[in-house]
């Protein structure tokens, strides 16, 4: 009897059948078990953190390869179909700050990267600290390995390697000796002895650290007959920064190129010299007590993005033939100009200062001698912003015998020359010497073309920001 009515038993099987059936199909929805039979809700939401419900299959849609969260120790990463997510089990743990699995727990796990120690992933390294040989190629991102490394240390006497460094005489010795050539580096401390180089060589100094002292006549940095030297990352307290190619008239041309870095002059005497010599300052700072650059014969001479901070005082002169000089994206504040002009009969001399930023302590003569133009000499001034200290004009008595202008803006100028531009160029804080510009500054877009076009600015900023980049070392970034 089924329902009161009286059925044939062959019937009443066949019916109970069905109900049993029904009652055991399997909701596709449920994952109790942690099993999922829908393909249209393939993953399990056990504990609900998804889709709300715990137990329960749900559809998913996600960007391929993510990461999810992290259970226990293993990471919910999203497929490479982007329709399910997969459990991976993590060995080193699993963390939410390191989005997913660990990669790393020290350095020694990320071959010549870092082992990053917020996120526990492998990355490439940003400062020589970083790695465990103490040398990062910013260029790669990756960390120099020891056995190309020579270490200096102030008063070592070791073998040059990282546990037992040497002095840096010894040090540059041992990089010369070295195949290939090593780094040098000068680990952190006080040096009292000069970075000396001379002859045909190629080294590279890492001196992340390290500071130079050096009283006397003999500068921090000595590079002469051939030598080709990059120092990266170095301080330097003494009376005279520089001297390259100075050994003789001669010999074959010098490099010597310097970046990150700073000097600190405690002492009057010219801090950068050179003669035959090619020169490069890019990202460095000087303190000078004196004059910051005397040049003679065979000068080539390069500063991107130099900051001169002066009390006034000091110069930037010489005299030679065959010398070439670009100021580029560069702040000289207090310092005085003076030009000695190139033998009349020698070869052509130029200087170029291009999107540079002058806070002058007094007019100068920088452009004026005796009235008479002196051949193949040449001073160029383009896209760029001169004030004086306590105000007045820039110059004194300008003529354009040896001086051409092409954007020059001056705040106050009597009888400006073609190419100059009187307007007050608004910096942020000229008291507190704050060279960047304001919202409403005249100088915003208003270069021209020029001879050289840099790309950024003295900070970093790119170039240009508008229609056209604007005068001065700092672009205007809204």
């Amino acid at each position: 009897m089924i329902g009161g009515i009286i059925v044939p038993m062959r019937v009443a099987l066949v019916v109970a059948a069905l109900i049993f059936a029904g009652c055991t199909e399997r909701n596709p929805a449920f994952c109790g078990d942690g099993t999922c039979i829908d393909p249209a809700r393939p993953y399990c939401d056990l504990d609900g953190h998804i889709g709300g419900t715990p137990g329960t299959c749900i559809a998913v849609e996600c960007t391929p390869e993510s990461f999810f969260e992290c259970r226990s120790d293993s990471a919910i990463v999203c497929n490479s179909l982007g329709n399910n997510y997969d459990e991976v089990q993590c060995p080193l743990g699993c963390t939410s700050d390191s989005m997913g699995c660990k990669e790393c727990t020290s350095n020694d796990q990320c071959g010549d990267s870092v082992c990053d120690p917020l996120s526990s992933h492998c990355r490439a390294c940003a400062t020589d600290d970083e790695c465990d040989s103490a040398v990062c190629d910013r260029d790669t991102g990756r960390c120099v390995a020891e056995s190309s490394i020579v270490y200096a240390a102030p008063m070592a006497s070791g073998n040059c390697t990282r546990s037992q460094p040497c002095r840096l005489e010894t040090a540059i010795v041992a990089a010369r000796n070295a195949t290939p050539t090593a780094i040098v580096r000068l680990l952190p401390g006080n040096y009292v002895n000069s970075l000396s180089v001379t002859g045909s060589t190629n080294l590279q100094f890492v001196a992340t650290g390290a500071n130079i002292v050096v009283v006397g006549d003999t500068p921090a940095v000595v590079v002469d007959n051939g030598a080709n030297v990059d120092i990266r990352n170095l301080t330097s307290t003494s009376e005279r920064f520089i001297g390259c190619g100075l050994a003789s008239t001669s010999a074959p041309i010098s490099t010597v190129s310097i970046r990150e870095s700073t000097y600190t002059g405690i002492a009057s005497g010219t801090e950068l010299e050179t003669q035959r010599c090619k020169l490069t300052l890019t990202n460095v700072e000087l303190f000078p007590s004196s004059t910051v650059v005397g040049y003679r014969d065979d000068s080539t001479i390069t500063f991107d993005r130099v900051h001169v901070r002066g009390s006034d005082a000091h110069s930037f002169q010489g005299v030679g033939s065959r010398v070439n000089v670009e100021v580029v994206n560069s702040v000289f504040e207090g310092t005085d100009f003076t030009f000695l002009y190139t033998d009349p009969n020698g070869p052509a001399t130029r200087i170029r200062f291009v999107h540079d930023t002058f806070l002058l302590s007094s007019p100068t003569h920088l452009c004026s001698n005796t009235g008479s133009p002196v051949p193949d000499f040449l001073i160029s001034f383009e896209n760029s912003i001169a004030v004086t200290k306590f105000g007045g004009n820039a110059f004194a008595a300008p003529n354009t015998n040896n001086c051409s202008f092409a954007k020059l803006m001056l705040a106050q100028q009597t009888s400006p020359l073609p190419g100059m531009e009187v307007a007050d160029p608004q910096f942020v804080d000229l008291a507190g010497r704050d060279f960047r510009l304001k919202s409403s500054s005249p100088a915003i877009d208003a270069a021209v073309s020029g001879s050289i076009n840099p790309t950024t600015d003295i900070i970093g900023v790119s170039r240009p920001q508008g229609p056209a980049s604007d005068l001065g070392a700092y672009e205007f970034k809204p």
